[in-house]
């Protein structure tokens, strides 16, 4: 339970978070990376309750959710523009689609390395997939010389959601209608099902997607296999692109 003490450190889950936030930022730039999700809703919370100075910041991808982009709004957090949007970087790489083997997007859009002598704050946690629960509290950037601080990284599904309504915090307005992660409209790495319930909530991104690979295509003579790859994300007929 979030406030149960622990029996070693004598702290609840959300003072031990506190205390990491904190102890942890000493003589750092501290920015708080702000997605618009629950668990950097909560990492948001924890760190004004440390009472130290940050900034919170959204990556904006191009292909963000309406309801995202506005609850960041209201939050009040900074938004940071990468040099390429989504759709440029799918003009740069030629329509071919982000995959497992080719996870462009993220590293381009949204994994911006810390500089030297700051500390970004995220959201990380073990329980949200296999490939986390290898991550560290702590960790130092490998290229731009600052490090993340994952204050949370311990907490369940549960722990957040208790926070959140234990301290009356506004959330996304898309948990309430079902989603379970707030991330990019139609992610080609979601499953078929996710895309589509996607593409059904927001019919619009699926015709200027069409239109703006219809015309991509055209200029970059595309492979009969990239146009499938693309229907296939789409839920459209190949002829169509």
């Amino acid at each position: 339970m979030i406030n149960q003490k622990s029996l070693l450190t004598g702290r609840t889950k959300i003072e031990t978070a506190i205390a990491r936030i904190a102890e942890l930022t000493a003589g750092k730039k501290i920015i708080v990376g702000f997605s618009g999700g629950k668990d950097s809703t909560v990492i948001l919370d924890l760190t004004a309750r440390a009472g130290i100075d940050f900034t919170a910041e959204y990556r904006v991808v191009g292909i963000d959710p309406p309801e995202v982009v506005n609850f960041v709004k209201r939050i009040g957090a900074k938004f940071s523009y990468p040099q390429l949007n989504w759709w440029k970087l799918l003009k740069k790489n030629k329509g071919i689609l982000p995959n497992r083997f080719m996870r462009y997007c993220c590293r381009e859009l949204k994994e911006t390395p810390p500089s030297n002598g700051s500390m970004l704050l995220t959201g990380i946690r073990w329980a949200e997939s296999a490939a986390r629960s290898a991550r560290s509290m702590t960790e130092a950037c490998r290229t731009g010389g600052g490090h993340y601080l994952n204050p949370i990284i311990d907490w369940s599904d549960e722990d957040v959601w208790s926070y959140i309504k234990s301290r009356n915090l506004s959330y996304c307005s898309l948990y309430d209608e079902g989603w379970k992660r707030c991330g990019c409209m139609a992610c080609p790495l979601k499953s078929e099902n996710l895309r589509e319930r996607d593409f059904q909530r927001w019919p619009w991104f699926r015709e200027k997607m069409v239109k703006f690979l219809l015309k991509l295509n055209t200029e970059t003579n595309a492979s009969d296999k990239i146009k499938h790859f693309q229907s296939l994300w789409l839920h459209v007929p190949t002829t169509e692109l």
